[in-house]
């Protein structure tokens, strides 16, 4: 990310670097979203289904979530479905979620891909409410499913989702902020459709792993330039295929 590039500016020569971002092979999600079962404890039809996805540690911000859901009014938690997927690293941390949690929450605990998938599939908003970010999987996989997204204003965030058009930006510990996001979205389902439709084309644009490998090989050319290539040479293409 042009973030973490900054980051690294200082201690690279004059301007040898080059942004790429990640990109997610689709052939592989779309498996994976065939094979995946229903997730499990399916809401009520007019439940709305909010997902977390990211381990139980501080960077990942689950705190910053429950505190948002606290401000919200009883009557719409009641509609309300969080789902939080991941492994615990922390267990003090976790224990203290737990505490903390309002009703309908539910620790889902560590999942397989397909899991993950399935809780994607059938989820009405992802909230990534992490510290601290670089351009995590999770999101690019919440912006290919078309899921409306609310993210924290994190590392390479702004880069992937545009506020307002591909989903919601939220300064990280704005509570405040968080709230009025969630709240917009479960009183406006088509704006969250909206927000979906546009991550999704945003990541079939930009996040895939073809764009990836071609961006990727126009660098390594511009790199080494005119110089011949060898015999058994694999493209840089096919060597990223899971083929």
């Amino acid at each position: 990310t042009h973030h973490l590039a900054r980051l690294y500016r200082d201690f690279l020569p004059g301007d040898r670097f080059a942004v790429v971002p990640n990109g997610l092979d689709v052939r592989h999600l779309q498996a994976a979203a065939h094979s995946a079962q229903p997730a499990a404890g399916q809401p009520a039809a007019d439940s709305v289904r909010i997902v977390c996805i990211g381990s139980l540690e501080p960077r990942k911000g689950q705190d910053f979530l429950l505190a948002a859901l606290r401000l919200l009014p009883k009557k719409t938690l009641k509609c309300v479905t969080v789902d939080m997927l991941g492994r615990t690293i922390d267990p003090a941390f976790a224990a203290g979620l737990r505490q903390a949690a309002v009703p309908n929450v539910r620790f889902v605990g560590e999942t397989d891909h397909a899991a993950v998938m399935a809780h994607l599939a059938g989820a009405d908003i992802f909230v990534l409410p992490s510290r601290d970010e670089v351009l995590p999987v999770t999101l690019l996989e919440a912006m290919a499913h078309g899921v409306a997204i609310i993210a924290a204003n994190v590392g390479g965030v702004s880069e992937a989702i545009v506020h307002e058009h591909s989903g919601l930006i939220v300064e990280f510990g704005d509570t405040r902020a968080l709230a009025r996001a969630l709240q917009r979205l479960l009183a406006d389902r088509a704006l969250g459709r909206q927000l979906g439709h546009n991550a999704q084309t945003a990541f079939y644009a930009r996040f895939t792993m073809d764009r990836f490998a071609a961006a990727m090989t126009d660098l390594l050319q511009q790199v080494v330039g005119s110089r011949p290539v060898a015999a058994n040479h694999v493209p840089l293409r096919d060597a990223l295929s899971d083929d």
